[in-house]
């Protein structure tokens, strides 16, 4: 596939990333890859801080009383 720095695909991506609301910046970014007609995503993100009452919690083991 080819795959350009404004491809629509890579922008609709950036936005997904951002509305998680985990991240407040992405940036992603296309390098040259070490082979021949390659290409590498560099995904660049900076994490939101997020209130207590909204931040991921640790998985807790169901238990039946």
């Amino acid at each position: 596939d080819v795959t350009d720095v404004d491809d629509p695909e890579l922008v609709l991506t950036r936005y997904r990333l951002l509305a998680t609301g985990y991240f407040r910046a992405v940036d992603l970014a296309l390098r040259k890859g070490s082979r021949h007609g390659t290409a590498v995503l560099v995904v660049r993100v900076a994490e939101a801080v997020l209130p207590a009452r909204l931040a991921p919690r640790r998985a807790v083991p169901f238990s039946q009383n």
